[in-house]
């Protein structure tokens, strides 16, 4: 029996970061993945009536997306040993938050009338830029090794690089296209995380989802 169940929808926003993480640390994980019909049961059994939500081995759960990632990332390594750099990888994982947050992103995909759609997708694509330059800026005041915080691995980096790699590949779904070209170092900086090689692993063989 597996010692960890993520539970979520079969997406990847919020709970990829989660599955990344597992993997990356090679912690044997059941991927449980649930309709809008079956959450509305599964709701009031969740400790903050909210998913993803992580089981552990022995009855526990964990609610909210960064709470979990936190503590499998002290599971496995992800996180650095010094506050300040520490409190680093929360600061670029926040700022990527507030990336997808920005004019209700993700509430965007979800409204009926277009014009609402259009005016929340114009909004989001005309500040997007700038989200852009400051993760640019984070690598480059971080040196020349590919990560934000330190000089390995550390979960701010999956955290990040899963953000920036679903919004734009949710945009593709309207037509829309947020190109990493004119930003090599964010280009760089998706494909290092994703060539580590349990999570290549992961995305090679995690379910095909559109975002």
């Amino acid at each position: 029996m597996p010692q960890y169940k993520v539970n979520y929808f079969n997406v990847k926003w919020l709970a990829e970061p989660i599955r990344m993480i597992l993997s990356y640390g090679q912690l044997d994980f059941e991927d449980r993945r649930f309709t809008d019909a079956e959450w509305k049961t599964i709701k009031p059994t969740t400790p903050c009536s909210q998913t993803p939500c992580l089981d552990i081995e022995g009855g526990k759960t964990l609610a909210q997306t960064k709470a979990i990632c936190r503590y499998l990332a002290k599971q496995t390594g992800l996180v650095p040993e010094n506050d300040w750099d520490a409190a680093r990888c929360d600061m670029a994982v926040d700022y990527a938050d507030d990336f997808r947050n920005n004019h209700n992103y993700v509430r965007v995909f979800f409204y009926t009338e277009r014009e609402a759609q259009k005016e929340g997708l114009d909004k989001f694509l005309e500040d997007a830029p700038k989200f852009l330059v400051n993760f640019e800026k984070l690598l480059k005041e971080n040196g020349s090794n590919g990560f934000l915080v330190g000089d390995k691995l550390t979960w701010a980096d999956i955290y990040v690089s899963h953000t920036l790699s679903v919004i734009q590949e949710t945009l593709k779904l309207t037509g829309n296209d947020l190109s990493f070209d004119a930003l090599p170092q964010i280009k760089a900086f998706i494909a290092k995380v994703e060539a580590v090689p349990s999570i290549a692993a992961w995305i090679k063989k995690r379910p095909k989802t559109k975002g």
